[in-house]
């Protein structure tokens, strides 16, 4: 049998009542609460991942077609925004800038390609009012090889 609304106004009421009336016991419940939960967190808690493999699924079979015939596209893959303050980016300065951060980046180790946002894919790459780009990078290793570079270069 369903809880009708006056009981669920009453409960929460009386509940806001009891929060008000001794708020030190509520703050104090509320810690031990997290407190616990991080607690067995750190206890029972597994790390994360994102190795994800689902076999026969049409997905999976599809990547796993892509990296054994085409290994150098089933790389991994980031992708690099930039906006115009005010402009749009394909202005000199700005376009510049963009240009200079995608040369250090394809220096980087482990990159393959990074494709331009000024280059043939600009329509697909820039906002319809030009004051965003994105630049495709491709790495030369899978998602899940792909580590950070901490290096300042």
């Amino acid at each position: 049998m369903p809880v009708s609304v006056t009981s669920r106004r009453s409960m929460l009421y009386r509940l806001g009542g009891f929060a008000a009336a001794h708020p030190w016991r509520v703050l104090s419940a509320w810690f031990v609460l997290i407190a616990l939960i991080v607690g067995l967190w750190a206890a029972f808690g597994a790390d994360t991942s994102d190795d994800i493999s689902i076999p026969g699924m049409p997905s999976q079979e599809a990547l796993d077609l892509l990296e054994e015939r085409f290994p150098a596209q089933a790389g991994g893959r980031a992708v690099a925004v930039f906006g115009a303050s005010s402009g749009k980016v394909s202005d000199p300065g700005c376009a510049e800038a963009v240009r200079a951060t995608l040369d250090r980046v394809a220096q980087l180790d482990g990159v393959a390609q990074v494709i331009d946002p000024f280059g043939p894919a600009a329509p697909l790459l820039q906002s319809r009012d030009g004051s965003v780009a994105s630049a495709q990078i491709l790495y030369d290793r899978g998602a899940r090889e792909v580590t950070p570079n901490r290096s300042t270069s």
